[in-house]
């Protein structure tokens, strides 16, 4: 039974996906053999990593920190809020809501296929039934130089939940704790060359879990791994980004953000122009996308290719709201000084 429902969702996770932020998509049918359950946090954390090859373990610098380095959260200074609505192989839905600030982020995703078809040992159809995946992650960052330790430090952990609902053999849960870290150094040089910043992050996901129990009495494991990453981030815009895992998976990714560029009847726009590759296995995955940040808004998109998937559409649109937003002073007071700083660059934000 638990393997007729993991081939049916299998086979919606995979497929090629065209989604957006409180839009549509749609996706075509795949073969493939093998995915673990816990497919609902496997899935890319936004348009911008995706464009970047999933390299963000290092880079960290927006609300999808919360996702793969919740250390970073130390380092925002501005109130982001994301939504992301998609339709899978048009009989399932995906969707997750983001709200970061700094230090702090939660985030609420739920993927549902509905009017599956229950067999019996005959192949008769017997019933029809519906398979849910909910999750949220609750994460934080904390910086040791805040704390007066003196060091360029900053360390995070993330909560996890994880809930599926089915017919009740099916039906579970789990919980897990991720840490994780983050170094930052800005302006220094490397060989002579000026650099802006450099980062270097590591995260150890689902490094305490009790794994998931099932109504059947059925249990899995749920992790842990481990995953390395950098960035360099250099003059003119320029960034580049690297991770490596425990499995032998690498993702690279590069962004060049470029400013002043005029939009008629909105503010002077930045447009970021980037790339990726990354491996599943044997596979290699490259990956292209752009986004343009207008005043306080920002439209990501990213194209990821697979050698035999169907390639990968992903538009997200993040709402980004710096001091002295009323909404980011209430949440965060810390985060909205009598005088503040410069903001950070356009290719960090």
């Amino acid at each position: 039974m638990r393997s007729k429902i993991l081939h049916a969702l299998i086979v919606l996770l995979l497929g090629g996906t065209l989604g957006f932020g409180f839009g549509f998509g749609f996706a075509s049918p795949v073969e493939v053999r093998a995915q673990s359950l816990v497919g609902l946090f496997e899935l890319e954390g936004g348009a911008r990593p995706a464009g970047m090859g999933g390299a963000f373990v290092g880079l960290a610098a927006d609300e999808s920190a919360l996702y793969y380095n919740p250390a970073g959260l130390a380092f925002l200074r501005e109130l982001y809020i994301s939504g992301l609505y998609q339709n899978r192989f048009v009989r399932a839905d995906y969707g997750r809501v983001t709200l970061a600030v700094p230090n702090v982020g939660v985030q609420f995703l739920v993927l549902g296929v509905g009017g599956l078809v229950r067999r019996d040992e005959l192949g008769v159809p017997s019933e029809t039934f519906n398979y849910t995946q909910m999750g949220a992650l609750l994460g934080g960052g904390l910086s040791l130089d805040a704390l007066g330790i003196g060091m360029p430090l900053a360390v995070g952990a993330q909560m996890k939940f994880y809930r599926v609902s089915t017919l009740a053999p099916g039906s579970g849960m789990a919980f897990s704790l991720t840490p994780s870290v983050l170094w930052v150094r800005d302006r220094l040089e490397l060989g002579g060359l000026p650099v802006r910043s450099l980062r270097v992050g590591a995260i150890a996901p689902n490094l305490l879990s009790l794994g998931i129990t099932y109504g059947s009495g059925h249990r899995e494991s749920w992790g842990p791994g481990f995953r390395l990453g950098g960035a360099l981030l250099l003059g003119g815009g320029l960034a580049f980004a690297a991770d490596l895992d425990a499995r032998g998976a690498f993702h690279l990714g590069g962004e060049w953000t470029l400013g002043g560029f005029d939009l008629e009847g909105l503010e002077p726009a930045e447009l970021s122009l980037r790339l990726g590759l990354s491996n599943a296995g044997s596979a290699i995955t490259p990956s292209i996308g752009f986004g343009i940040r207008f005043g306080d808004f920002r439209l990501d998109y990213a194209f990821t290719m697979h050698p035999d998937l169907v390639g990968a559409h992903r538009i997200s649109f993040v709402a980004i709201f710096g001091p002295p937003n009323p909404l980011l002073c209430a949440l965060r007071p810390s985060a909205c000084p009598p005088d503040d700083p410069l903001p950070l660059p356009a290719s960090v934000r």
